[in-house]
């Protein structure tokens, strides 16, 4: 968009939705959502953008890009690398990402859907369950009604993508898919009426329809902040490379998933 995002909206839009959003996706840098979609962005994180993270500092806020200020705060030593325009990484010792927490990242029976652009750089293999964290609102799979979503980046000595909820004190999830070591990827965990997807680079990869599982479940609200390569339990920490953050209150469909992919996947080389 030449002249970023502002130009390309309509009266309406401008009025209603380009209102609420913060100066860095009014400039379109790095910037190519979808109309449509803007309206249902609750959170946008990229360390790429230079309105979301500073490149010329050191500083320990990653905002962000929408007006909900459900900014990440580096922890512990989470530090910002330059390459692919810009990820944050965590080293898997006791680092991690942590934001804010707003009514509008409250999903109940809501559809909505996550998206994680993720290197994951320290394998679970032989490590129990260190580095199984990518981005969550969860204590543990013991502690029953306290916990809300997890797009987890593996399991106990397995290296794999998998996307669960928690709604009262049962967990629903989707199959696993397997990811390799320091390779970037978008994944993408859907809540889609009674169903849960998992995309993984743009393609849908596992997609359930829980017994029990119905548009009227609604995810538990535990009043957690969202926690990126590590757990409420602040025992295991994940070794990994973050750059994008983005939470809708949409299901995204499967042309919208694939567009978002095409977005970034020459900055990351896929």
């Amino acid at each position: 968009m030449n002249n970023g995002l502002y130009n390309g909206l309509d009266n309406g839009l401008h009025n209603g939705v380009y209102n609420g959003l913060s100066d860095g996706l009014k400039n379109g840098l790095f910037y190519n959502e979808s109309k449509s979609l803007i309206k249902y962005l609750v959170v946008y994180l990229d360390a790429g953008h230079r309105s979301s993270y500073s490149q010329n500092s050191s500083g320990v806020k990653w905002l962000d890009l929408t007006n909900n200020n459900n900014n990440g705060v580096l922890l512990n030593g989470a530090t910002f690398n330059s390459s692919n325009q810009g990820y944050i990484n965590c080293d898997g010792s006791n680092d991690y990402i942590e934001l804010e927490n707003s009514d509008k990242i409250k999903l109940g029976r809501d559809n909505f859907s996550i998206e994680y652009w993720v290197r994951k750089k320290i394998t679970t293999v032989g490590n129990g369950y260190n580095n199984v964290w990518g981005v969550n609102k969860w204590i543990s799979g013991g502690s029953q009604g306290q916990n809300e979503w997890s797009l987890g980046l593996g399991d106990a000595n397995v290296d794999q993508f998998q996307f669960i909820i928690e709604s009262g004190s049962t967990i629903y999830s989707t199959a696993a898919y397997p990811l390799s070591m320091n390779q970037w990827y978008q994944v993408v965990g859907i809540r889609k009426d009674n169903k849960l997807q998992l995309y993984v680079n743009g393609i849908l990869r596992q997609e359930n329809t829980p017994s029990f599982f119905t548009n009227n479940l609604a995810v538990n609200n535990s009043g957690k902040k969202i926690r990126i390569n590590n757990s409420y339990l602040n025992t295991y920490y994940t070794g990994a490379d973050s750059a994008i953050l983005r939470i809708y209150k949409k299901a995204l469909t499967k042309e919208e998933v694939r567009n978002n992919f095409n977005e970034f996947r020459g900055r990351f080389g896929l």
